[in-house]
């Protein structure tokens, strides 16, 4: 009898992992500029309304200078530089960082064992010597029966 092995591989590429930051930057005011202006340049009708606004508000009050006070002074007192009117960052989110994982497809090969079993019939090798045969019964076959005893004064 021959005994040949199953052979088995795999094989297993790396995954590919895939993180996506770009939006958690964004919210944090460090996305693209192509981003970034786009969304300053869609605020600034916006801005334009609310500034025209607060212009022809400051005019009004200097022209109230009936009601007292010091408007000039008080509007002196208001002005700043400032830039934070523009909303430049993203919308925030807890989702905000994008994460993907592919993974690698498994190569499984296998071979098939075998076995090989050479085997071959063997006639029964008997001697028989004519004249020499004795023939005997080792046991007579007997079948016997018996009925239960009697029983005398039963009621039933």
């Amino acid at each position: 009898m021959q005994y040949q092995r199953p052979v088995q591989s795999m094989e297993l590429p790396d995954g590919q992992l895939t993180i996506n930051s770009q939006r958690a930057w964004d919210a944090l005011g460090r996305g693209g500029h192509l981003e970034t202006m786009s969304r300053i340049y869609s605020q600034g009708q916006q801005i334009a309304l609310e500034t025209i606004g607060k212009i022809a508000e400051e005019g009004d009050q200097l022209a109230a200078i009936h009601k007292g006070g010091n408007a000039i002074a008080a509007l002196a007192q208001d002005i700043r530089l400032e830039f934070g009117q523009y909303r430049f960052e993203g919308p925030a989110g807890f989702d905000n960082v994008d994460i993907s994982y592919q993974a690698g497809k498994a190569n499984i090969e296998v071979q098939d064992g075998k076995i090989h079993v050479n085997a071959r019939v063997n006639p029964p090798v008997h001697e028989y010597t004519r004249g020499k045969l004795d023939i005997y019964m080792q046991q007579y076959n007997k079948v016997e029966f018996t009925p239960p005893p009697p029983q005398i004064d039963v009621t039933v």
